[in-house]
């Protein structure tokens, strides 16, 4: 009985475990995701005012306000490859988790299965040794 209640505890502790790390994943994505959309929006305004700005003037200010913003533009143009590599990345090490998660409720059930199949069998002889001794016991007091 005690090996159940420990088999059980490992599986909630596993499952907790689980569940922590995938909300974890989700939130962390749903950041990365969040931010690559505001980088992607920067990065079209941006290109934007650079087409409109390398139209309109190639002098003075507008050259200088000009290279700004292509700076800008390849800062943010890297930050979104840097993000969709970390997104990868997570996805990667959360399917990695998923897998060692299924092998380890795999294992817990298995071990389950064959401490049930134990207790089972102790249960019948316990029950085939009380029978012999009640018989025993008839056999004495006649």
């Amino acid at each position: 009985m005690m090996y159940c209640e420990e088999t059980h505890l490992l599986r909630q502790s596993t499952d907790s475990s689980v569940t922590f790390l995938q909300e974890q994943h989700a939130k962390t994505l749903q950041g990365l995701h969040g931010e690559i959309q505001k980088l992607q929006k920067k990065c079209a305004r941006l290109t934007f005012e650079l087409t409109m700005a390398g139209g309109t003037t190639t002098e003075g200010k507008g050259s200088t306000d000009f290279s700004e913003q292509e700076k800008a533009l390849k800062v943010s143009q890297e930050a979104v490859i840097t993000l969709k590599s970390q997104v990868d990345t997570l996805n990667e090490q959360n399917a990695l988790l998923n897998h060692e998660v299924v092998s380890l409720v795999r294992k817990t059930e298995n071990k389950l299965k064959e401490k049930d199949e134990i207790i089972n069998t102790l249960h019948l002889q316990l029950e085939d040794k009380s029978n012999t001794v009640a018989q025993l016991v008839n056999k004495l007091h006649q």
